[in-house]
Formats: C-alpha cells, sequence, structure tokens
C-alpha cells in the first residue's frame, strides 16, 4: 500500500556550499505535530552554518499550516539578523498560498504573539453591564445581610452588645 501524502514523515537536509550559502531543503508535512519534532534541529543546523544567503526548497512539502510558516519564519529572522538573506526556491502552490495568508514576505508579520485582540464596542458593552450586574447582585445582597442583621437586633434587643456597639 502507497504512502498517502498524510503519511510522509517531515525530514530535511542541509548542504552548504564554498560561498557561504546553505541550501535547506524541507519535505514532508510541516505542521503542529510534525514541526516541534525538527524545529530545534533545523534552527541548530542553520544557525551553526551562519549563512550569507539560505535557499529553502520547498519542493517537497506536502501540507503547510501556520506552524510551519511560523518555522520558516523564524529561519528567515535568525539569517536576516545575522545580515543575510533568503530565497523560497521551488515553492508548491498550497504553500505559497498558506506563506500569502500570513504575509510571509513581510518581516514583521508573521510572528508568535500572544496579545489578545482588542475588543470591540459591542463586547466591551456586553462585559461593562456583566460588571454593573454583578456588581449591583452584590450590592444587594451585602444590604440584605445588614438588614436582616439589623431585624434581628430589633427583634431580639438583648443579643445585641450595646457597649461594643456604642462606644
Amino acid at each position: 500500500m502507497a504512502d498517502s501524502e498524510h503519511d510522509v514523515p517531515v525530514h530535511f537536509d542541509v548542504a552548504m556550499d564554498a560561498d557561504g550559502e546553505c541550501r535547506l531543503r524541507l519535505a514532508g508535512r510541516l505542521d503542529i505535530t510534525t514541526v516541534s519534532g525538527i524545529q530545534q534541529e533545523v534552527t541548530a543546523a542553520v544557525e551553526t552554518r551562519r549563512p550569507s544567503r539560505l535557499r529553502l526548497d520547498l519542493e517537497g512539502v506536502t501540507y503547510l499550516d501556520d506552524f510551519g510558516a511560523l518555522l520558516l519564519s523564524r529561519l528567515r529572522d535568525n539569517v536576516v539578523n545575522q545580515g543575510g538573506t533568503v530565497e523560497l526556491l521551488k515553492v508548491p502552490g498550497h504553500v505559497g498560498q498558506m506563506l500569502s495568508l500570513v504575509n510571509f514576505n513581510e518581516a514583521d508579520s508573521c510572528r508568535a504573539t500572544f496579545e489578545q485582540r482588542q475588543a470591540g464596542a459591542v463586547s466591551r458593552l456586553g462585559d461593562a453591564t456583566l460588571t454593573l450586574f454583578f456588581n449591583i447582585r452584590y450590592l444587594v445582597s451585602f444590604l440584605g445581610s445588614v438588614l436582616l442583621a439589623f431585624g434581628y437586633a430589633i427583634a431580639h434587643p438583648r443579643s445585641l452588645r450595646w457597649n461594643d456597639t456604642v462606644s
């Protein structure tokens, strides 16, 4: 039985030439389950070579999701921060589509972020309304407790410690 494109394990190989160019060939699925397994190896392989130019050959990539795009973005950022350049080679259509969705060509747009998006006006209004209702509920509960304690003190005047209360 032949392997489907979903069963192809991810693998890579790195070749360095005398001009300082590094060719990284990736193949297989670059997704959430496979990227975590090769991310450190791929990054280390490129960083130790410190290429002046990184050529990413993506011909063998059968699937790419946002985690794969993030790996490529981090590789690009590492090389660019060291003064090098990055070139994509043999990009399949589906890979090109994903890279365009994450704006891969714009260096600052493909970053891992943990910020929450700014809530819209309707969401903020809803949150403020819920907060108001919870505060009103707490206030009513507090006033109810005070009134019950006051009623108990009136019904049972001997239970109130007058010396502690009045002085």
